[in-house]
């Protein structure tokens, strides 16, 4: 239905084309300042800190705590998997 909305008011393909790129691209702007990112990304990029952050975050938002045990069997967890990683 909003394709066939934007035809009516941009009759070439080109226009219509535009019109639907910037569209679809703004919602990924807005998103990229919301979201923020992934804690297994900043791991494997050796940024525990902002990964404990961000996590910290995450449970927060989920009206819990992040517990120090919890946060050092990830690491450990995380740890052990990069051991095998290197093998491959």
């Amino acid at each position: 239905m909003s394709l066939s909305v934007l035809a009516l008011i941009w009759r070439h393909w080109r226009s219509l084309q535009i019109a639907k790129s910037i569209v679809g691209f703004v919602p990924f702007i807005i998103l990229g300042w919301l979201v923020s990112e992934s804690p297994r990304w900043l791991f494997g990029h050796n940024k525990q800190a902002q990964s404990k952050q961000v996590c910290e975050v995450i449970a927060k938002r989920n009206k819990t705590q992040l517990s120090e045990e919890v946060w050092q069997a990830t690491v450990d967890e995380f740890n052990k998997f990069k051991k095998v990683k290197v093998l491959f």
